[in-house]
């Protein structure tokens, strides 16, 4: 008998979508045991429970992402080489629309899969947004991806005014940095960074072939320093090693950007990066306690805990 009465309140409850208040109430029952007696009808697999998933989601891949390296949230795309970028930006740019929120002061950073996130945000009604560039400027390479480009299209999507960090992102010495970082304008923005509540980044790889040393003009010189310091990627140019420390401090003291303590202090870091030849970054980006949320692509996904399972990083 009782298991007449388990199946009738999972049948009143599931298919009938009445409420467990209304259940208690038409079986005499207390609103705890019908609670508890759901719970048991699941158990002794009364009810059987299947999520017909999107065809571009992978939930359990997701899952152990977020438990392996300790995210908040993780959203992997299926993708062709061909449109990666696209639907990383597309992924993110969802992402952003669901969380940012009335008053939030958003960091924009700089690159490839920043711009497709920004490039795909429609217009947002939220008020009193700040939106604040946290890297300086670099020169060559595409004039759209470059992070005062990034923070004026961002600050036109939430109707408000940039934060503008009117600075080089790499100078010469310590002692120009000091006098740039005793400028009323740059110092209201950088003020600023210890207010950022999203942080949008994404992960650059330590390569001739990345666009940093590619396309930005950071030379030859700089790419065999970070190698020698065993760096393995970036974000806003800090530069990290593979377990996810610190690397560069001769960069890091003529960086024009967010500081690496700044980081990990920000409430929601949305990395969005994708791509075998990142897979190294993206791991040390991930160790380095910096990203809340991932947005990557399904194939770097799955290469990433392989080699992370198989102790190969």
């Amino acid at each position: 008998m009782y298991e007449r009465l388990l199946a009738k309140v999972a049948h009143y409850y599931y298919i009938k979508e009445m409420s467990q208040r209304d259940i208690a109430a038409v079986l005499s029952l207390s609103y705890a045991k019908v609670s508890r007696m759901l719970v048991e009808a699941k158990r002794l697999g009364m009810v059987q429970v299947s999520i017909k998933y999107p065809l571009d989601t992978d939930q359990f891949l997701e899952d152990e992402f977020e438990k392996i390296f300790g995210l908040r949230e993780v959203i992997i795309v299926k993708t062709s080489p061909g449109n990666r970028m696209e639907l990383i930006g597309q992924a993110g740019a969802n992402y952003l629309q669901r969380v940012s929120t009335s008053k939030d002061v958003i960091g924009i950073s700089w690159g490839n899969t920043v711009y497709h996130v920004v490039n795909q945000l429609p217009t947002l009604q939220k008020k009193d947004i700040k939106v604040v560039q946290m890297l300086g400027s670099l020169s060559g390479g595409g004039q759209n991806i470059r992070a005062i480009e990034l923070a004026k299209r961002l600050s036109q999507i939430y109707n408000t005014e940039p934060n503008i960090l009117y600075c080089p992102a790499v100078v010469v010495n310590k002692s120009v940095k000091k006098g740039l970082i005793e400028d009323t304008s740059i110092k209201q923005v950088m003020d600023l960074w210890n207010q950022i509540s999203i942080a949008i980044v994404g992960i650059g790889s330590v390569s001739m072939e990345s666009p940093l040393f590619r396309d930005y003009h950071l030379n030859t010189e700089w790419c065999d320093y970070l190698s020698g310091r065993d760096a393995v990627g970036d974000i806003c140019m800090r530069f990290f090693d593979e377990s996810g420390e610190p690397c560069a401090d001769k960069l890091d003291d003529v960086l024009m950007g967010i500081e690496f303590s700044q980081l990990k202090n920000v409430n929601t870091v949305v990395c969005a990066a994708g791509g075998l030849e990142k897979v190294k970054a993206i791991v040390g980006a991930l160790r380095s306690g910096i990203p809340d949320i991932l947005i990557s692509d399904y194939e770097t996904a799955n290469e990433i805990l392989r080699l992370v399972k198989n102790g190969q990083i």
